[in-house]
């Protein structure tokens, strides 16, 4: 499969038509048109995966939060996404639209500034066809375009049927929990973050028994739309190489 050669000639309005096809080097499945295999969770891949292992990891939509719990590198292939939200169905109501289940995030704690709406503190997303609709505070009515958060309950002023809606009921997207750790070629978003936190992080653990790691790199990724930071940059050595592409 690394070198396929195909020749098909035939004749068209009298003239010999030639075509040669050469593919060289092509990933079989992509030369067939198949699907790429998103049987196995993200977390399943890199635990199977050995101490300074390479996982080159499929085309796949992971709605997941993962620790990389030893140094590896960790390689998307095109269309690799991890999403720190799920897809809500079922909304009641003929609006504004409601949906429980909602989980509870930690408290970010601290205050935001004044005028704001307190807006600092409240963590969730939620994404109407992968545009972010606003969020109102609680006991505000939304309008076409936005959204509320009462405890568990989601209120959206935009109509869902026939619509993607994803509510981010995840804070991370990755955590290393051993140096040498490197991250690429993914799509990242969709991030409940808390505001002075990020979605990747370079520590484990909790306040007051943080453990640092060290030589993370994450390059070549699209991080977006996560609350607070993309990434939370702790211990020493830390790569984010400049050819990141993040949208805030």
């Amino acid at each position: 499969r690394m070198l396929t050669i195909g020749w098909i000639a035939g004749r068209v309005s009298g003239a010999l038509l030639a075509v040669v096809l050469l593919m060289i080097g092509l990933n079989h499945d992509a030369v067939l048109g198949q699907a790429p295999d998103c049987s196995q969770t993200l977390q399943s891949m890199i635990d199977a995966t050995p101490s300074d292992g390479a996982l080159s990891v499929p085309g796949c939509v992971f709605r997941e939060e993962v620790t990389v719990p030893r140094p590896m590198t960790i390689s998307g292939q095109s269309g690799a996404t991890i999403k720190g939200s799920d897809v809500w169905t079922d909304w009641a109501g003929s609006g504004p639209w409601t949906h429980g289940g909602l989980p509870t995030l930690s408290d970010p704690g601290g205050a935001c500034r004044s005028g704001t709406d307190n807006r600092c503190l409240m963590p969730q997303q939620v994404f109407l066809d992968g545009v972010p609709l606003q969020q109102r505070p609680d006991g505000v009515a939304p309008v076409a375009g936005q959204f509320s958060v009462s405890g568990s309950v989601v209120t959206i002023g935009s109509q869902p049927a026939g619509h993607l809606v994803e509510v981010s009921v995840r804070q991370h997207w990755l955590t290393p929990l051993a140096d040498d750790v490197t991250v690429e070629d993914f799509t990242m978003e969709h991030a409940a973050t808390k505001s002075q936190d990020g979605a990747i992080r370079t520590r484990s653990g909790s306040t007051g028994a943080w453990v640092q790691h060290s030589n993370t790199t994450i390059r070549n990724n699209v991080l977006r739309h996560a609350h607070g930071a993309v990434v939370s940059l702790a211990g020493t050595d830390v790569n984010t190489s400049p050819t990141n592409h993040v949208v805030l």
